[in-house]
Parts: C-alpha cells; structure tokens; sequence
C-alpha cells in the first residue's frame, strides 16, 4: 500500500518497517513509477541494498537517489553518561554555526536547537547537535574528527545530548545507516 506524501514533506520517498508492518509514502510525480517495482520486491529485499538500487531506478530521473536502509533508534529513558572521563561542554550558536561542514557533515548546524562539543588544543574534535522533530521527539547527529574516532568521544557527546532530552520529558531519536558499524555501537 503506497500513499501520497504532502507537498510539505521534505523527503520524496519513504520507507517504513515496523514489527514486520510496512508502509510506503511517495510524491505524487512518483507515485505511480514506484508501484511496480515495490509489488516485485519482498520486504526484506526493499530493506537492503539491492532494494535501494532497485528503487534509485525509478528516483534518479526525478534528481535524487535512495539512502538507506537506515535505522531510527529511540529512547525515552536516561542512558549512562559516557562523558564522565571527557570534557563535553555545551557548545553556543556562535560556535556551532563555525564548524568546519567539511569535516563534521553528519550534525545539523543552522537546525541545531542544543549542541555539545569535545575540544583539544582548541580545535572542534567531536560535536553532537540536537534538533526537534515534533511531536516530542528530538533528533540527535554526532560526528567525531577522523584524527580522533574509535576513542569514546562519540559516547560521551551523544550521552550527554540523549539525557537532556530525556530531562526535557521528550523522547530522543537517532538515525544511521545499517553499513555504518561505529556509529551503530554508538
């Protein structure tokens, strides 16, 4: 069952699997394109990279591909702050709008409503941003610079941004693809 997505909506395409249930949103300028391919694949064959190849076929003509599969995390409980050892402190407007996109491409920085940050001898080396995606779910992005991966500073920055959320009284959220391993354990 596929539904027409609003014109508002700000992704063309989506995919939903839940507890084996899924559900299908697209444009109307696709709608009908995706029809016949989405009736020959099974659910596990759209939830894995030959699906998305196979859908990137109808939506590469209409300018963008398809990413996924991804995962959407959510938690509405505290989780262990990993940012004991670690000096993450909150990171101001100013400051988040400075980061250098290049190297920190996974975070939202003009959406950013919270961030935190991890720095050494200065320079910006793990940040986290949160942004609030309605109906009390908020968004967590992280990033750490390559010099300083696979050193706990993902945890740290992340803890601290899902245990404000959660003192909120809202519910944090996290996406990844399922290819992304380090962002996965984090």
């Amino acid at each position: 069952n596929i539904r027409e997505l609003s014109v508002e909506y700000h992704f063309p395409f989506r995919a939903i699997n839940i507890n084996g249930k899924t559900g299908f949103g697209a444009s109307r300028d696709i709608l009908k394109n995706l029809q016949p391919i989405i009736s020959k694949l099974s659910t596990d064959e759209i939830f894995s990279t030959f699906g998305s190849f196979e859908l990137s076929k109808i939506t590469l003509p209409f300018g963008y591909g398809i990413w996924g599969p991804t995962w959407f995390m959510f938690t509405d409980r505290f989780c262990a702050d990993f940012s004991k050892d670690i000096n993450v402190i909150d990171i101001n407007e100013e400051e988040i709008l400075n980061i250098d996109n290049k190297i920190f491409w996974h975070v939202a920085i003009k959406e950013s409503i919270k961030s935190y940050g991890v720095y050494r001898n200065n320079d910006l080396i793990a940040v986290s941003t949160i942004q609030n995606r309605g109906d009390d779910v908020y968004e967590i992005s992280m990033d750490v610079h390559p010099d300083a991966q696979s050193s706990g500073l993902g945890k740290a920055v992340v803890s601290k941004a899902v245990n404000y959320i959660i003192s909120l009284g809202k519910i944090a959220m996290a996406s990844v693809g399922v290819f992304n391993i380090p962002s996965n354990r984090t």
